[in-house]
């Protein structure tokens, strides 16, 4: 993808969120894209076929970063202890905040359909393939219905800072997570995870 593609695309993308914010889902139009964007609707049909196809390319881009963001300061295989993680141990709160525009969109009342299942599942995806999970106890974490548990409940913080206009700044968000993963999880390893059905044998 050269620059410009690049730029264009993002363009369009943030148009498109704000489009969603000014009218809703059910009444953004191409040409309400383009018009927001800047960009004539020949130059939107270089790209996509639909508003539908840019807005799910959005997700997938977002869903993605997610998942970066939750894993990429960490080194495949070290052992990460929960007490000693801080507030630059990773990026998810940072990044949820750098693109708060987007996630405001869980607020508006008439917004893409299913985005809301979106951050859960990007988050219990990458528990799934990446973490492993170290109990206190003799609890296995590493359950898909432990993973639906952290992922669901880690949604939630997020939902009620976005609900509460990110009221709060994004290291103080994290140290918060750190301090919930630290009940009940003394460290994790990241690495490619075994599946659960694999593991019971």
């Amino acid at each position: 993808m050269t620059n410009q593609t690049e730029r264009t695309k993002r363009h369009l993308k943030e148009a498109l969120i704000e489009a969603v914010h000014d009218r809703g889902w059910s009444r953004v139009t191409v040409n309400k894209i383009v018009e927001e964007a800047g960009y004539h609707r020949a130059t939107f049909y270089q790209y996509y076929h639909s508003r539908q196809e840019i807005a799910d390319e959005l997700r997938n881009d977002i869903r993605t970063q997610v998942q970066e963001t939750t894993v990429n300061r960490y080194t495949l295989g070290a052992a990460i202890e929960s007490g000693e993680m801080h507030a630059g141990s990773f990026e998810l709160m940072h990044f949820i905040y750098e693109k708060r525009r987007w996630f405001e969109l869980y607020t508006v009342s008439d917004t893409l359909p299913g985005i809301q299942h979106d951050l859960p599942e990007a988050i219990a995806e990458v528990l799934e393939q990446m973490f492993i999970l170290a109990p206190h106890h003799h609890a296995d974490l590493n359950t898909a219905m432990y993973r639906r548990y952290i992922a669901h409940g880690t949604a939630g913080l997020v939902y009620d800072w976005i609900n509460d206009g990110f009221d709060k700044d994004s290291d103080t968000m994290t140290l918060e997570l750190i301090r919930i993963l630290r009940s009940f999880a003394k460290g994790f390893v990241i690495e490619k995870a075994e599946p659960e059905s694999k593991r019971r044998g």
